[in-house]
């Protein structure tokens, strides 16, 4: 498979972070997937997205507590900065 230059120096930022594995074959570069730092990656992803869904939670909360009658957006027919 010939792939276009930016799927080239993505594999290749992939491959310095030690997620593929690239080969020189010939006149080709072939790139495998390192299953378990792709896993752990995706572990560490998972952990980060959790730590967000929890911290947009708590600022949904403090929002609905400040603001009389829960939050409710704008328009731009009932004014506001558009």
């Amino acid at each position: 498979m010939v792939l276009g230059q930016a799927a080239t120096k993505h594999l290749a930022v992939l491959g310095r972070v030690g997620l593929v594995d690239g080969r020189r074959q010939g006149r080709e570069m072939r790139y495998a997937v390192e299953p378990e730092r792709l896993a752990e990656a995706a572990r560490q992803l998972n952990a980060v997205a959790a730590q967000w869904d929890r911290r947009l939670a708590a600022i949904g909360r403090v929002a609905e507590r400040s603001t009389p009658g829960g939050w409710s957006p704008v328009t731009s027919e009932e004014g506001g900065d558009g």
